[in-house]
């Protein structure tokens, strides 16, 4: 059975809501939250639905979908994992209907080339044989995108995608159906240039060879963890507790106490996910884990104030078949802070 917690991640990651600045913690200055905490906001924020996004002037292309894949940065640390947003926009005048199946061993392929180095294709062996093909309706200047996580491939003798500090290249290929076609087309994205560097600091050193650890580097890609490598996890978090890596270490602890159904000890380690500046992970997934497991805990009441932050933030946001979201996101909402 699916657990509940990633029921609800998987319904907010593949709607794309765009990550925003978190609100502020109580009692933090209003200046320690950026305007906006995350470039790929931006893309999607500043067009409304349905707007005509190319000029009159211009040719309708052949394939009216445009496939643009972005890094949340440019400068990793090295063992910390990669995250790609991937965009699709309808650059036609026309609704399209899109179909296709966007996992890494299915229709979508990432090839990653190292400098001076073989290209080869990162297959996410954690979900294969998953196969949900997704389907959505873009009108003409339409957009919808996902994330794609990169940190643990477990194929043949190169399960870890980035295993040593350098630049690499990374392409992204995907196939899809437009409308009734029985043909696929074949579409190619911009490549995303990012470099891996070493660990800065004694501390960020000890944290980086945790993470280039595979069984650690397979709880990232998966977005869960098993209790096995709970210790070296907390190990993070007391040796580099300010690191980019503590991060990941409190996101993977909150899905063991998940397991464990420790709603509330859960949400613990959710909370500096939440209120991290320039965060890795998205603040959809991360409220959609906090609502889920104050639903859990019997916390109807600060279920509710989670739901008001949700709606604050992304007003557009629809529930979609997800009854928690359903219960919780109100009509309007004034802005809160989960509690």
């Amino acid at each position: 059975m699916t657990p509940r917690w990633l029921i609800i991640a998987s319904t907010l990651l593949l709607t794309g809501c765009p990550q925003e600045p978190a609100p502020p913690a109580p009692g933090a200055p209003p200046e320690s939250v950026p305007e906006e905490a995350n470039p790929t906001a931006s893309i999607l924020d500043r067009r409304e639905p349905g707007t005509l996004a190319i000029e009159s002037a211009e040719p309708i292309p052949d394939v009216p979908v445009r496939m643009t894949v972005v890094s949340s940065k440019t400068q990793y640390l090295l063992g910390e994992p990669v995250q790609l947003f991937v965009l699709f926009e309808n650059r036609g005048r026309q609704q399209v209907i899109l179909r296709g199946n966007f996992f890494l061993d299915r229709g979508m392929r990432l090839l990653i080339t190292p400098a001076n180095g073989r290209q080869w294709q990162f297959i996410d062996r954690l979900h294969t044989g998953i196969s949900v093909p997704v389907v959505y309706q873009l009108p003409p200047g339409g957009s919808r995108g996902f994330y794609e996580f990169v940190a643990h491939a477990g194929v043949g003798e190169q399960p870890l995608p980035f295993p040593e500090p350098g630049f690499y290249r990374i392409d992204v290929q995907t196939s899809v159906l437009l409308d009734d076609s029985q043909n696929l087309d074949y579409i190619l994205a911009e490549p995303v240039h990012i470099e891996i560097l070493p660990p800065p600091t004694p501390a960020d050193q000890h944290a980086s060879e945790i993470f280039l650890d595979p069984a650690v580097a397979s709880g990232v890609q998966a977005l869960r963890a098993s209790p096995e490598v709970e210790e070296s996890l907390r190990t993070v978090i007391a040796t580099a507790p300010e690191s980019v890596y503590a991060e990941h270490a409190h996101f993977l602890l909150a899905t063991i106490e998940m397991e464990r159904q420790s709603w509330l000890r859960a949400n613990e380690h959710l909370y500096p996910v939440y209120e991290r500046v320039d965060g890795y992970y998205p603040k959809d997934i991360v409220l959609g884990h906090i609502l889920s497991n104050f639903d859990a805990a019997g916390e109807t009441e600060r279920a509710m104030r989670v739901g008001a932050v949700m709606r604050e933030l992304w007003p557009t946001l629809r529930p979609g078949n997800n009854q928690l979201l359903e219960r919780y996101l109100p009509l309007s909402a004034s802005p809160e802070e989960p509690s």
